[in-house]
């Protein structure tokens, strides 16, 4: 038999990120949450990996100055995050939905050649050694109406769905986010936030 769902919502804060979760070795800056518990059931904590919070797009070609952007995005903020739990009485064993949106504010550079591009983001689940359990991509489309430059949207809302084995809750795992990155979208990342801590 099982049980009603509790629902228990995260607010976001600042706090650092185990260094050792990632494949490719991000330094993450992550945006943690305290949880507000119903019935003892938290929801995981929903991070912003800091080397995958931007994204800067370039026109084909060499050139990296300012003239040759083409896109910028980044991940602002998270809206609207809960969870909920059901669990089956008789064996304890259920399932954790975790639902979110992401804010999104996206720039158009002097080599845009699309006043509708979009931008792809990721959200990983790990568990509580930070091993990957789940990664889903999203792709997010952004319009830039009349003569705007600049854009802030919301996405669609997410829903990850995480079974639980016996004596499992929201604290047993973690949500990451990040835009997907190329290896030189992510150095060049590491090389401006590098830049601003001089």
């Amino acid at each position: 038999m099982t049980c009603s769902a509790t629902t228990a919502e995260t607010a976001a804060s600042s706090g650092p990120s185990p260094p050792r979760f990632w494949i490719l070795a991000v330094a993450a800056l992550a945006t943690g949450c305290t949880p507000l518990m119903l019935e003892e059931r938290p929801c995981p904590t929903i991070n912003i990996l800091s080397d995958a919070a931007s994204v800067t797009r370039f026109r084909d070609g060499p050139g990296r100055d300012i003239i040759d952007v083409a896109y910028e995005g980044e991940i602002r903020d998270i809206l609207a995050a809960k969870c909920e739990h059901d669990i089956d009485k008789d064996s304890g064993e259920g399932l954790l939905t975790v639902k979110f949106s992401l804010v999104i504010g996206a720039g158009l550079g002097p080599a845009a050649d699309d006043r509708k591009p979009a931008f792809d983001y990721f959200v990983s689940i790990t568990d509580g050694s930070f091993n990957i359990l789940q990664k889903e991509p999203f792709r997010f489309p952004v319009e830039f109406p009349g003569n705007r430059t600049r854009v802030t949207a919301e996405d669609e809302k997410v829903t990850l769905d995480i079974p639980l084995k016996a004596g499992q809750d929201g604290r047993d795992f973690e949500i990451f986010i990040g835009f997907q990155l190329s290896q030189e979208q992510l150095e060049y990342n590491r090389r401006r936030r590098a830049g601003k801590r001089r």
